[in-house]
């Protein structure tokens, strides 16, 4: 059980990982004197997490038919910085996650991988939110005579 150390140096190893050389382990032979340590952190690297957002930038810009550069001075930020985040070599800040979802108009849970819908969607008949119109709430009937006007707009529509 390791109850703290004091780092004396780090030894850069192989891509993600590293090497610590520990002064006084606790509860550990206290003869070893230094004690070498080593993790692995590419549980933080951009293996993981970040390759969602990476994949889904790319998909989105493609679909678009934006280039790098667009985007780049969109976000006033460099072209490489943003080939960066396509890439998974960045991981673009809080702020730059919500600017790309506004750019691309979708939601930030979207570029996160939270979610698979790229618009979320709110069902009429089982209001989850407050439903608001000029800044008032709907009524429940406001809200069954809103999804009976669409339904039957629809009818009329198909019918064509």
């Amino acid at each position: 059980v390791w109850i703290g150390c004091v780092v004396t140096s780090i030894v850069p190893k192989t891509a993600g990982v590293a090497s610590f050389f520990c002064r006084k382990p606790h509860k550990i032979n206290k003869n070893l004197g230094y004690v070498f340590k080593t993790f692995d952190n590419t549980a933080n690297s951009n293996k993981g997490g970040n390759m969602m957002i990476s994949k889904r930038l790319s998909e989105l810009r493609k679909r678009k038919q934006w280039s790098l550069q667009y985007i780049a001075d969109q976000l006033n930020i460099a072209k490489s910085t943003y080939a960066g985040y396509e890439s998974g070599y960045r991981q673009p800040s809080l702020e730059a996650v919500k600017e790309l979802a506004t750019l691309f108009g979708t939601t930030t849970d979207y570029l996160l991988g939270t979610t698979d819908e790229e618009q979320p969607s709110i069902e009429l008949t089982r209001p989850t939110v407050r439903l608001t119109v000029d800044g008032e709430p709907l009524t429940e009937d406001e809200i069954i005579q809103l999804i009976a006007f669409i339904r039957a707009k629809r009818d009329i529509e198909n019918k064509k």
